[in-house]
C-alpha cells in the first residue's frame, strides 16, 4: 500500500511539473507577441507619464513561480535630463488572477537606476521626471501596494537639498513582501561620502489601500559609525562638526498613518562642534530615548543617558518634556544638572539674561530639577540643589558650596538652605566661610510687591553665630518696605565685621575711625532690631525703630593714632537710631587701668560726627605719664619726656574728635594732680630728683596753661610757677639752688669733682603761640660755688662770677644761645628745626679769653683762643676726667679751630709761640698746620678713618727721658694712635741728628703695628718692625731693627761722640721688646737679643787712661811684632800711636733685666785673637767681662822685614815664617777680668796660658 501511494504522489508531482513546463513554455511563446506590442506600451507610458518613453526591449519569461514582462533599458526623457532604468519586471500572480478571475500584480522589479531628487522651497522634485508630487505620490503608493512583491536593486539617488547641498545614496537594495495587506519591508544603502555610512531598514506593517494609508505598523531604521563632519551640509554655515562619530537606532511605531510611539538610541564619540565663535566638545554621548503623543501633545523622555561634556562626566541621568499643545506650554523634568558644564554649552545664548548668569559662572548640582514653561514664559521652577557656586556680578556676592530646596512661581515661592562650608564673597570684602548656613523664607505677591516672611536665618562660622527672623512686607525692585527684623547675635574677633559697614551713607572720616581705631573686640554678643519703613531708616521723626544692645570683651581702642590703645576692654555698647553710645567698665592703657571712660557719637550720618570722650582715671605715675606723652599733646609736654614719677596721680580728662573732613582741629581739656609725688628728670647721662612734689598741672591740646608745684630737689627747696597770659605766653618761673654735693652723689659727673659749694639759680622759660618768640634765661652770680681749675677758668667759692645762659627761637625756625661766664668764656650757637621737628646744629663759635666772639656766624662751630700760658701737666688730670666720653665720641659740630699759646708745655717739651689751625675740609678731613720755632707741619686727619697723612718739615725735641716715667697719659691704648703715613725730613733730639723719617702703621682694637718705618742718614740706615698689643689691660711690645751702617765714624760724629771706633762697614740687629706699653719704655724692661757685626776697622784715639786700664790695641801691636817677652811686663811706650786694626768684630748679646750677657764675642786682626764673655750692667753702668787674647806670633814677621830689607827680604822672611810655624806647636795667650764701673774698671791678668794654635 505505501508503494502505491508513493506511485500515486510521484505520479501527480510529474502532472504538475509537466503543466508548469506547458504553461511556461506557453508564456514564453507570448514574447513575439509582446515585441509586437512594445511600440503600443511605449505610446502608453508616454501618455501616461506625459514625457517620451521608450523601451529597448520587451520580453516575457518568469521570475520564480511568476510570469514576467521583461524591459530592458526603459528611458523617460524631458528636456533637461533622462531616467534610465536597466531592468524592469512586471510579474502576474497566476494563482489569484485564476481565483479571483483578475488579473493581479505578482512581482515588480527594479534595477539599476539613478535618480536625482531636488529640495526647493521644501517642495521636492525628481530630475527628467515632471510630476505633481502630491497626486504622483499618491499614485506611487497605489501602485506599489497593489504589488505582491517588490525588488529594487542597484539604485542610487542624489539628493540634492537647497543650496546645492548634495548626499548621495548608494546601492540601494530593497525588498518589499505583500500578503494582503500585511507588508514586510526591507532594504540598506550606503551614503558614498568620504566616510561610507550605511543604512539599513526594517517594515512591518498593514496598509488599508481604500483609505491610502497605514493602519498599523512598526520601522526600523539603524546607522552605525557615521562620520558626523559629512553632514555639515544639513545645518546652518554658522554650525559646523569638526569632528566625531555617531550610532543610531530608531524604532517607530505607526498607528492610522501617524506615528504613535518612537525609540532611538543614539551614540556619539568626539562630538567637536562650533557655532558662530563658540566651541564644544562632547567625548562621549549615549542615551535610550522614547517619544510618544497622547491628547494634551507630546511627552519626550530619556534614560540612561551617559554624557560627558569636555572634560566633565555626567552621572547617569534622566529627562522627559511633557508638551501640551493648546496651553504651549512644556514641562521638563531632569534628574541632574551639572551647572558649570552646561553653562559652557550655552555661551552662544544671546539673551541679555542669559549672558548675565552665563557671566557668573553657575557651578554645583541641581537634582530632580522640574521647570515649566508657557508660551515662552519660565512659569516654575521646583529643584533641590548641592554645592551650587557663582562669581560675584555687580552688588551679587560670590557664593561657593550652598544646599537646598528652591520653590518658585511668580506669584510665590520658598527658599530652603541646608548648608555647610559655604563660601560668600562679597565684592571688596574679605572671604567669609559658614559653617553651617539654614534659614527657611517663604515669600507671596501682595498688591505691587512681595512679602517675605523669614521663618529661620541661622549663620554659624568659628568667629560668628546669627539668628534671623521677621518679615518684609511690600518688597519690589526699588524698596525693601516695611522691615520687622530681630537679630541675635555672637561674634568673636568683631573688629573684622567692621568692614561691611554702610560706607556710602557715613563720612569717610568716621569710617575711618570705625574701622582703624577699633582695633580688637574679642566676643560681642547682642541683639539688633529694626522696625519701620525702609526708606525712613534710621527713623529720624521717630516713624520706627533701630537699636543695637551689645556686651564685648577683649577690646582695644584706640582714641586717635597719637593716643596710646586701650586694650583688654570690657563695656556696653548701645545705639539708638544715629546715636552711639559705649562704656567701658574696665580697660587697661599700657598697663594704667581704666575704670570709668564713656564714648559717645551723635548723629551719625548726618555729616558732623564727633567723637566726646570723658573719662577719669588713678593710676601708677609712671603708666599716667607714659599715656599722656603718647598722645597728640606730647610735643606741647616735651618736658614731660624727661621725667619718671612715683607714686600715683589721678587725671581728669575730655576729649572732642571731629569725624568729619571739615574740621580735624582735636579737643583736649584735662588735669593732672600730684600728691607727695617724687620726679626724676632723666638725662642721657644723669639723673634730677625733685621730692615731695604737690599741686596741679592744668593742659589742653596747646599744652599746660596754667600750675603751681612745690617739692624739694638736691635737698633745697624748689618753687615752679606755670602761668599763661591773654597774649598766649606761658611762663615757667622756677627758682632754686643745687648743692654740689648732692649734685656729685646723684649725677656721677667726674667734672663735678672740680666744683665745690651750692649754686644759687633763677630760670625763665617763656613760650608763645607766635613762632621764633620763645626763650630761656638761667642766671647765676655762683657766689658760693668754687671752681678748682687751673687759671684762667677757675675762682674761690667767695668770689663772685657772673653766669649767664640765653636762649631764643627766631622765626626761620632756629634756637640762639647765648653763654657767657665771667668774661673769661663766651659762646654763641645757633641750632635749626627741621619739618620733622628734629633739631641740629647749625653754626657757632666758642673763645678762650676776654673777647667777644665773632657775630657773623659760619656753618659749622669754630673755635678760637690765646692762652698765655698752658701746661698740660697741670690740665692732664682735668682733661683725663672726660676721657672715656671724648673715646667714645664718633662726630663733633667743630669745623675750624685757631689757638695761640705763648707757652705751652707738653709730653716734656716746651713750646712757645704755638699757632694751631685746623680747617674740616669738604672731604670731611681735617686740614691741620703747625707752627714752631721747633717744628713746622701740614697735616691731613681723617676722623672716620683715624688716619693722618703728612708732612713734616723739622721737628727738634728736646731730650727725653727713657727711664720709664714719661708724661703720657697712661690711659692711652693702641686703637687711640691714628693710622700714620707721615714724612720727616728733618728729625732731631737734644741737637742730636736721626735723620729723615718715613713711617707708616695700622691701629686695631688691640694692636698699634708698623707697616714700615725708615731712618736714613748719608751714614747709616735703619728698618724697625713694631707691634704694640694691649689686651686685658696686659701690655707688651715688640720690635725687630735692623742697622746698616756705611761709616762708624761719621755715624759716631753725628750722635756726638768722639770717633774712637771706625768701620768700613757694619750690620747691627735686635729682635726683642718689653712687657708693657709702647710709650713706657725703659732700660730695665727690655729684653732681647742683639747682635752686632763690624768688618775692616780700626780702634783709633785711645787716651792714655784708656791705655793704662786696658791697652788691648798696643798689646797686639806688640805680638805681632814677635816681642813677647819684653810685652810681658806691659811696656807700651814704644809702639805708635796709630792705633789697632781689626778684620772683624762680631757680638752676640742677650738683654734681659738691664743687663747684656755675651758668651761668644770676639774680634779677630792681622795682630790678635780676642774673645770676650760676661756681663755688662747698662743700668748701673757695671763691668763683668772675661777678656781672651791670642797673638798671631808670625803674623807681622812678612811685612816688617819687607819694609826693612825689600822684596827679596820679605821672601826669606816668609820662608822663615813658615819654618817657624811649623817649628812651633804652642803660643802663649793672656787672659784677663774686668769688672767695676765703667767710669773705673778694675782690670786683672791671669797667668799666661799655653795652647795650641788651631787654624
Amino acid at each position: 500500500m505505501r508503494a502505491g501511494l508513493l506511485k500515486k504522489t510521484g505520479m501527480t508531482v510529474a502532472a504538475l511539473i509537466i503543466f508548469a513546463a506547458v504553461v511556461s513554455n506557453l508564456f514564453r511563446s507570448l514574447t513575439p507577441l509582446a515585441e509586437h506590442y512594445k511600440q503600443q506600451v511605449e505610446t502608453y507610458l508616454t501618455q501616461f507619464i506625459g514625457q517620451p518613453v521608450t523601451i529597448q526591449s520587451l520580453k516575457t519569461g518568469w521570475y520564480w513561480f511568476l510570469p514576467v514582462l521583461k524591459f530592458e533599458q526603459l528611458t523617460i526623457q524631458n528636456k533637461q535630463s533622462i531616467i534610465e532604468l536597466g531592468q524592469l519586471y512586471v510579474g502576474i500572480n497566476l494563482f489569484n488572477s485564476l481565483r479571483y478571475r483578475t488579473i493581479k500584480p505578482g512581482l515588480l522589479y527594479l534595477k539599476k537606476a539613478h535618480l536625482s531628487l531636488r529640495k526647493k522651497a521644501n517642495v521636492w522634485s525628481m530630475d527628467g521626471l515632471k510630476i505633481d508630487p502630491d497626486s504622483s505620490l499618491t499614485a506611487l503608493l497605489l501602485a506599489l501596494s497593489q504589488q505582491g512583491r517588490l525588488m529594487v536593486r542597484d539604485f542610487s539617488v542624489d539628493l540634492y537639498l537647497e543650496q546645492q547641498k548634495k548626499i548621495p545614496i548608494r546601492n540601494i537594495n530593497a525588498s518589499m513582501l505583500n500578503q494582503r495587506g500585511h507588508y514586510k519591508v526591507k532594504a540598506s544603502a550606503y551614503l558614498a561620502q568620504q566616510k561610507r555610512t550605511r543604512l539599513r531598514a526594517l517594515a512591518d506593517f498593514y496598509f488599508d489601500s481604500d483609505q491610502n494609508k497605514i493602519t498599523q505598523g512598526r520601522l526600523y531604521l539603524s546607522t552605525q559609525k557615521v562620520f558626523l563632519p559629512q553632514w555639515n551640509i544639513l545645518f546652518s554655515p554658522e554650525i559646523g562638526i569638526g569632528n566625531g562619530e555617531g550610532s543610531l537606532k530608531l524604532w517607530l511605531d505607526i498607528k492610522q498613518n501617524h506615528f504613535s510611539a518612537a525609540q532611538a538610541e543614539l551614540s556619539l564619540k568626539s562630538l567637536s562642534w562650533n557655532y558662530k565663535k563658540y566651541h564644544s566638545f562632547i567625548p562621549d554621548f549615549y542615551a535610550n530615548m522614547h517619544w510618544t503623543p497622547d491628547r494634551q501633545g507630546w511627552i519626550f523622555s530619556a534614560d540612561k543617558i551617559r554624557l560627558q561634556l569636555e572634560k566633565t562626566v555626567w552621572p547617569e541621568n534622566q529627562i522627559s518634556i511633557r508638551h501640551h499643545t493648546a496651553e504651549q506650554s512644556y514641562r521638563i523634568f531632569s534628574k541632574v544638572v551639572l551647572l558649570k558644564s552646561l553653562g559652557t554649552q550655552l555661551a552662544f545664548l544671546q539673551g541679555k539674561d542669559i549672558k548675565a548668569l552665563l557671566a557668573m559662572r553657575p557651578d554645583g548640582l541641581l537634582e530632580s530639577f522640574h521647570a515649566t514653561i508657557e508660551q515662552g514664559q519660565l512659569k516654575s521652577i521646583l529643584t533641590r540643589f548641592d554645592n551650587i557656586s557663582w562669581q560675584s556680578r555687580d552688588r551679587i556676592p560670590a557664593v561657593s558650596h550652598l544646599s537646598g530646596a528652591l520653590q518658585w512661581s511668580p506669584q510665590a515661592g520658598r527658599l530652603a538652605l541646608d548648608s555647610k562650608n559655604t563660601y560668600i564673597q562679597i565684592p571688596h570684602y574679605p572671604l567669609q566661610i559658614f559653617t553651617l548656613i539654614n534659614s527657611v523664607l517663604e515669600w507671596k505677591k501682595a498688591g505691587d510687591g512681595f512679602n517675605i516672611l523669614i521663618k529661620q536665618i541661622a549663620l554659624i562660622q568659628p568667629d560668628v553665630t546669627l539668628k534671623i527672623q521677621g518679615a518684609l512686607e511690600q518688597v519690589s525692585r526699588d524698596s525693601l518696605g516695611t522691615i520687622q527684623l530681630h537679630l541675635d547675635f555672637f561674634a568673636k574677633n568683631v573688629e573684622q565685621w567692621l568692614l561691611y559697614l554702610p560706607k556710602q551713607h557715613m563720612k569717610k572720616q568716621l569710617v575711618d575711625w570705625l574701622q582703624q581705631n577699633i582695633r580688637k573686640i574679642s566676643a560681642a554678643s547682642g541683639n539688633i532690631k529694626i522696625q519701620g519703613k525702609a526708606a525712613d531708616f534710621p527713623f529720624d521723626n521717630q516713624t520706627g525703630a533701630f537699636s543695637i544692645v551689645s556686651h564685648l570683651t577683649g577690646g582695644r581702642l584706640t582714641i586717635t593714632p597719637q593716643w596710646q590703645p586701650i586694650k583688654d576692654i570690657e563695656g556696653f555698647i548701645r545705639v539708638n537710631n544715629r546715636d552711639f553710645e559705649m562704656d567701658i567698665v574696665q580697660g587697661d592703657a599700657q598697663g594704667m587701668p581704666i575704670r570709668q571712660m564713656n564714648l559717645n557719637i551723635k548723629d551719625i550720618g548726618k555729616g558732623k560726627e564727633t567723637l566726646l570722650l570723658h573719662s577719669i582715671i588713678h593710676s601708677n605715675a609712671n603708666k599716667m605719664l607714659h599715656f599722656i606723652l603718647a598722645s597728640p599733646i606730647q610735643e606741647k609736654l616735651r618736658l614731660l619726656k624727661m621725667m619718671s614719677i612715683k607714686g600715683l596721680l589721678a587725671l581728669d580728662l575730655n576729649l572732642e574728635i571731629p569725624l568729619y573732613p571739615e574740621n580735624d582741629t582735636n579737643l583736649i581739656q584735662g588735669s593732672l594732680l600730684l600728691n607727695d609725688n617724687l620726679i626724676k628728670l632723666n638725662y642721657p647721662k644723669y639723673v634730677v630728683t625733685i621730692d615731695d612734689i604737690n599741686g596741679s598741672l592744668n593742659f589742653n591740646e596747646s599744652g599746660i596753661y596754667s600750675g603751681s608745684l612745690k617739692g624739694t630737689s638736691f635737698q633745697r627747696p624748689l618753687d615752679i610757677q606755670i602761668q599763661t597770659n591773654a597774649l598766649s605766653n606761658t611762663l615757667y618761673d622756677i627758682k632754686g639752688s643745687l648743692l654740689i654735693a648732692e649734685l656729685k652723689d646723684q649725677l656721677k659727673w667726674p667734672a663735678l669733682s672740680l666744683l665745690e659749694g651750692i649754686v644759687p639759680f633763677h630760670a625763665v622759660l617763656k613760650t608763645t603761640s607766635v613762632p621764633g618768640k620763645s626763650s630761656l634765661t638761667i642766671d647765676s652770680a655762683l657766689e658760693g660755688l668754687a671752681i678748682n681749675v687751673p687759671h684762667p677758668l677757675g675762682k674761690k667759692g667767695n668770689e663772685k662770677a657772673l653766669f649767664h645762659i640765653e636762649a631764643n627761637t627766631r622765626p626761620e625756625a632756629a634756637y640762639q644761645i647765648e653763654a657767657q661766664y665771667n668774661n673769661k668764656l663766651r659762646g654763641l650757637f645757633v641750632f635749626t628745626q627741621d619739618n620733622r621737628k628734629e633739631i641740629s646744629f647749625q653754626s657757632g663759635q666758642i673763645y678762650l679769653g676776654n673777647h667777644a666772639p665773632e657775630t657773623k656766624l659760619t656753618k659749622g662751630l669754630g673755635i678760637a683762643g690765646v692762652l698765655d700760658e698752658y701746661h698740660y701737666e697741670e690740665w692732664e688730670p682735668i682733661l683725663g676726667l672726660n676721657s672715656d666720653q671724648n673715646a667714645s665720641s664718633t662726630s663733633s659740630p667743630v669745623t675750624s679751630f685757631d689757638f695761640s699759646w705763648n707757652k705751652l708745655s707738653l709730653f716734656q717739651q716746651s713750646l712757645d709761640k704755638l699757632s694751631v689751625k685746623g680747617i674740616l675740609l669738604p672731604s670731611g678731613e681735617w686740614s691741620l698746620l703747625v707752627k714752631q720755632k721747633k717744628i713746622v707741619a701740614d697735616l691731613i686727619y681723617n676722623v672716620g678713618r683715624h688716619t693722618i697723612n703728612g708732612f713734616i718739615h723739622y721737628l727738634h725735641l728736646d731730650k727725653i727721658k727713657l727711664n720709664g716715667n714719661n708724661t703720657i697719659r697712661p690711659q692711652l691704648q693702641p686703637k687711640e694712635i691714628p693710622d700714620l703715613n707721615l714724612r720727616i725730613d728733618d728729625l732731631k733730639v737734644d741737637d742730636v741728628l736721626i735723620g729723615n723719617v718715613t713711617i707708616k702703621s695700622h691701629s686695631k682694637d688691640s694692636q698699634w703695628t708698623t707697616d714700615y718705618c725708615l731712618i736714613e742718614t748719608p751714614a747709616y740706615k735703619i728698618q724697625l718692625d713694631g707691634q704694640w698689643t694691649a689686651k686685658n689691660d696686659i701690655h707688651q711690645t715688640r720690635m725687630q731693627i735692623k742697622m746698616h751702617i756705611d761709616n762708624l765714624a761719621k755715624s759716631l760724629q753725628q750722635w756726638h761722640i768722639n770717633p774712637v771706633v771706625d768701620a768700613n762697614r757694619g750690620e747691627l740687629f735686635f729682635n726683642g721688646g718689653w712687657n708693657d706699653a709702647l710709650y713706657n719704655f725703659s732700660l730695665a724692661k727690655i729684653n732681647g737679643a742683639l747682635s752686632l757685626q763690624l768688618y775692616d776697622g780700626r780702634i783709633t784715639h785711645l787716651n792714655k787712661e784708656t791705655e793704662e786700664k786696658l791697652g788691648l790695641g798696643k798689646l797686639l801691636s806688640i805680638l805681632s811684632l814677635q816681642t813677647i817677652p819684653r810685652r810681658l811686663k806691659l811696656d807700651f811706650s814704644d809702639l805708635s800711636k796709630d792705633g789697632y786694626s781689626f778684620d772683624v768684630f762680631k757680638g752676640n748679646f742677650s738683654l734681659a733685666k738691664g743687663i747684656m750677657s755675651t758668651k761668644d764675642s770676639y774680634i779677630d786682626g792681622p795682630v790678635a785673637y780676642a774673645s770676650m764673655t760676661g756681663d755688662l750692667d747698662i743700668l748701673r753702668q757695671f763691668y763683668n767681662l772675661n777678656l781672651n787674647i791670642s797673638p798671631h806670633i808670625t803674623a807681622s814677621l812678612p811685612v816688617v822685614a819687607t819694609l826693612a830689607g825689600g822684596p827679596i827680604a820679605g821672601v826669606a822672611a816668609w820662608v822663615a815664617s813658615k819654618i817657624i810655624n811649623q817649628g812651633m806647636q804652642k803660643i802663649t795667650a793672656y787672659s784677663y777680668t774686668i769688672s767695676g764701673p765703667w767710669s773705673d774698671p778694675v782690670i786683672h791678668q791671669f797667668n799666661m796660658i799655653k795652647t795650641m794654635i788651631r787654624k
